[in-house]
């Protein structure tokens, strides 16, 4: 898990936690994904930032082949979803 992002998202600096977690998913390719839903202190997922980082990571990708969306994210259409 990111240090960084786990403490800016404890102390509220989204900003900051946005940044690590992009440095460390998409930028680094760290391989476990299912931390993107840990950070939970900021809004987190409610950010629209949040999509793009799960586009940029390939998540939406493997979501829209797979057709499993998790129970944190469904497809709105053909070409946007929705998490919470």
């Amino acid at each position: 898990m990111n240090t960084i992002a786990r403490y800016a998202d404890h102390y509220g600096d989204l900003d900051l936690t946005f940044a690590a977690v992009r440095r460390s998913f998409v930028d680094l390719h760290f391989a476990n994904l299912g931390w993107l839903w840990s950070y939970y202190q900021t809004n987190f997922r409610s950010d629209p930032r949040f999509k793009d980082l799960l586009r940029d990571s390939g998540l939406v990708d493997y979501f829209r082949a797979s057709g499993n969306w998790g129970d944190f994210c469904k497809p709105l259409g053909k070409n946007d979803f929705e998490c919470h």
